[in-house]
This record gives C-alpha cells, sequence and structure tokens, in this order.
C-alpha cells in the first residue's frame, strides 16, 4: 500500500495532485527552447483534438508548434464563470511569456487574478528573462520549467526578480539537477516525467536526489508522475544508464504509464504545497 507523505510544515492535500485543474488558454501556440520540448504533451493534445491546426503540424508519431501564437478570443470573459476555490493553469498550451504576447495582453491575462481572488492561478515559462520585476496577485504563483543542470542554471537564476509564489517545475526531468545554489529563491518544487511513446526515461535516482535536496533545504517537493517509463521490471522492460540513456545493462524501466505505482516514489507519494492562507495548492 502506498504511503501519503505527511507535515504538518506544508499544506498537504491528496485530491488535487495537478488531476482537476482547469486549463485555462488566453493564448495558444508555441515555439521550442530547449530539449524538454522535444516531445511537448501540450502539442501533442492540441493536435489530437484539433483545437487549432494553425499552431501545430504533424512531425513523425508527435506533434510540433509552427511558432505562430494565437490570442483565443472571448478567453478573459471566462474568468467570472470559474468556480470557487478553482485552480487555473493559465497559458497550459502556450508560454504566458512568450515572445509574441505583448506586453499588455499578458498584464490583461495577470489582471484577471485580481478579479478572482478566490482561484489559484499558475503559469510555467521556460523564458524567465522575459518575467521582469512585474508585480504579481498574490494567488498568481509564478513556475519556471528546467529538464536538467543546464536549463536550471540559465533559468534560475531570474526568479531574484520574481515577486511571487515561485515554484521550480522539473518536468519532463531529463538529467540531474542540483538546486542547492537556488534553494533560497523558490518555494516548491515539483517532478514528472515525460509521457507519449517517444518519451525519454528519468533516472529514479535523479528524482530521489532532488526529493532529499528539498527535505534538507526544508522545501516542498511534489512527485508528480514517471511518464511512461516507471522504474523496475514490467511489460516491456529495458535497461537505461545515469545519463538516461538505454543500455544493455543498468537500472532497469518499463513501459505501463497507467500503472498504479506511476505517481509514487519509493512507494511514498510525495504532495506538500506552500502554506498560503488565502490560495489553494496545486
Amino acid at each position: 500500500m502506498k504511503k501519503l507523505f505527511r507535515s504538518s510544515h506544508y499544506r498537504f492535500a491528496p485530491d488535487t495532485r495537478w488531476y482537476n485543474i482547469r486549463f485555462w488558454d488566453p493564448v495558444i501556440g508555441c515555439t521550442p527552447v530547449s530539449a524538454g520540448c522535444l516531445n511537448c504533451s501540450s502539442a501533442a493534445t492540441v493536435r489530437r483534438n484539433s483545437i487549432d491546426s494553425e499552431v501545430v503540424r504533424a512531425s513523425g508519431a508527435n506533434a510540433r508548434w509552427t511558432g505562430q501564437v494565437k490570442i483565443v478570443d472571448g478567453s478573459l470573459d471566462l474568468v467570472s464563470e470559474f468556480a470557487p476555490n478553482e485552480q487555473i493553469f493559465v497559458a497550459g498550451r502556450s508560454d504566458l511569456f512568450h515572445e509574441k504576447i505583448s506586453d499588455s495582453y499578458r498584464d490583461r491575462i495577470i489582471e484577471c487574478a485580481h478579479e478572482r481572488p478566490d482561484c489559484t492561478f499558475l503559469a510555467l515559462t521556460k523564458r524567465p528573462e522575459r518575467i521582469g520585476k512585474r508585480v504579481f496577485p498574490k494567488n498568481f504563483w509564478v513556475g519556471i520549467s528546467v529538464e536538467d543542470q543546464q536549463t536550471a542554471a540559465l533559468r534560475l537564476p531570474y526568479l531574484r526578480d520574481v515577486t511571487a509564489t515561485k515554484i521550480v517545475s522539473a518536468k519532463p526531468l531529463l538529467g540531474p539537477v542540483c538546486l542547492r545554489e537556488y534553494v533560497e529563491l523558490f518555494d516548491m518544487v515539483a517532478v514528472g516525467g515525460e509521457h507519449g511513446s517517444n518519451a525519454r526515461p528519468a533516472h529514479p535516482d535523479w528524482v530521489r536526489s532532488i526529493r532529499d535536496q528539498c527535505v534538507a533545504a526544508g522545501k516542498p517537493f511534489s512527485f508528480h508522475n514517471w511518464g511512461r517509463w516507471l522504474p523496475g521490471s514490467g511489460p516491456v522492460t529495458r535497461y537505461i544508464d545515469y545519463d538516461g540513456k538505454f543500455c544493455p545493462t543498468g537500472e532497469p524501466v518499463h513501459i505501463h504509464e497507467q500503472d498504479e505505482d506511476g505517481t509514487s516514489l519509493d512507494g511514498v507519494v510525495w504532495d506538500q504545497y506552500p502554506c498560503q492562507e488565502d490560495a489553494q495548492p496545486f
């Protein structure tokens, strides 16, 4: 039986786990910027659901962003329809800080969070250099996406200029990440693997290392899922080395995205979030 990690220092929310989050798309479309974009699940969702054929194109078994970014008409009016205490993922099928989104429209999107203080909003970005010293509402969380040490070193220093609840999102995790240099800059770390037929596996020791760093620093840690490749043997077992490359021997991983242990780390489900009296956890 899986154990749920509880802590008196952090809000514990076993029923959230990002499954009930509402996607709110004031803009749609993006441009790849790093290796974490290679198998973008958002692009795949847009293509699979035929949401907008202009912003994505087929590329073998994958979907690729075309580089077009489009404003979704009427999307700002939807804010009044959100249920009380909803968790809102902002521009989850784009990047709120994409260079093709004007500052004025971006500010209008953020202002919507002021209009719904009963909800919690989260925006993730791979373009933290574009955040600047903007002031965010208290119920607006800002996350910076990283996938390995190189992207962490490039992006996380920009957290110094962000005034908000700050999240490090290591999804998909594609390599080991040392966060000790940045531990005073963020409020929480979320980790997850990659999905899809071309998904790259996350080595279990990468995830354990980030967990241990968070525990040592007293920072909330949330493990979302392993993605396509789970640790251990099972259907379609392969082996990976510490670099995450498939090899003849090494750490066993297997394909089984619906495995009941796909959301646990060493038998424990980690769901920690920063405490905020007037904000719902993601």
